[in-house]
């Protein structure tokens, strides 16, 4: 039975508890340590934080697309590098997937299902396991709010540099006109303003008519309607 892929069930499950009464942080594909290291420290597909000041609520996903994926984790225990991070650890899949009972004590299931267009729904909570977060967890979170950061900065010099671009090369065209027209630039200019006037009028007459408002349109018909 084929469903969505791991990535569209990641983005559906970020969306749904987005929509809950409760404020979530949400980040995605966090890693939980060092990569170069012998044993890798596992990434969590989905981390959710709970924005309160009172207690300490930190839910991590394991979303799963297939039940080849689902068993292949079980086997190997992956997810039990999660839980000294996390308050509560949930398995997320489509209803076909699995069930509770394939799933090991302790943890809490989250299971998608086609009914009104796609939906999550909570099938078991997990009771508690840490009262305080992991150093490692935090270090987690900073680097990556530092990865994001770099990356804003990276995509808001690019930005800039090609509205300076952009900018520079207005300058050279306006440069340019100045020196062909010279001090008759402001016929060019009230040229160009009354071509924009002719056009408007034009888009209006078609309309009226019933007719198609395109580019192509306009030119063929330029010529009809000015008579």
């Amino acid at each position: 039975m084929s469903g969505p892929g791991h990535e569209e069930l990641c983005t559906s499950l970020a969306e749904h508890l987005r929509a809950q009464v409760t404020k979530w942080v949400l980040i995605r594909d966090l890693c939980l340590g060092n990569t170069w290291t012998r044993e890798h420290p596992g990434i969590a597909d989905l981390v959710a934080v709970e924005l309160t000041w009172s207690h300490w609520e930190c839910r991590v996903f394991e979303v799963k697309a297939s039940r080849a994926d689902l068993l292949r984790d079980l086997r190997a225990g992956k997810w039990e590098k999660y839980l000294e991070h996390c308050t509560r650890l949930y398995f997320a899949f489509p209803e076909h997937v699995g069930q509770k009972s394939d799933l090991p004590p302790g943890v809490g299931l989250c299971v998608w299902s086609e009914a009104k267009g796609g939906c999550w729904r909570f099938l078991s909570h997990p009771r508690p396991r840490v009262a305080e977060p992991s150093a490692r967890l935090l270090r987690a979170m900073l680097w990556n709010l530092w990865s994001y950061g770099q990356g804003s900065e990276r995509r808001a010099l690019e930005i800039a540099k090609r509205h300076r671009t952009l900018a520079a090369g207005g300058r050279r065209v306006n440069d340019l006109l100045r020196a062909c027209f010279g001090s008759r630039m402001w016929e060019l200019e009230d040229a160009v303003a009354a071509l924009c006037a002719q056009t408007a009028d034009l888009r209006a007459r078609l309309r009226a008519r019933g007719e198609v408002v395109d580019d192509d349109n306009l030119g063929r018909r330029a010529r009809g309607l000015r008579r």
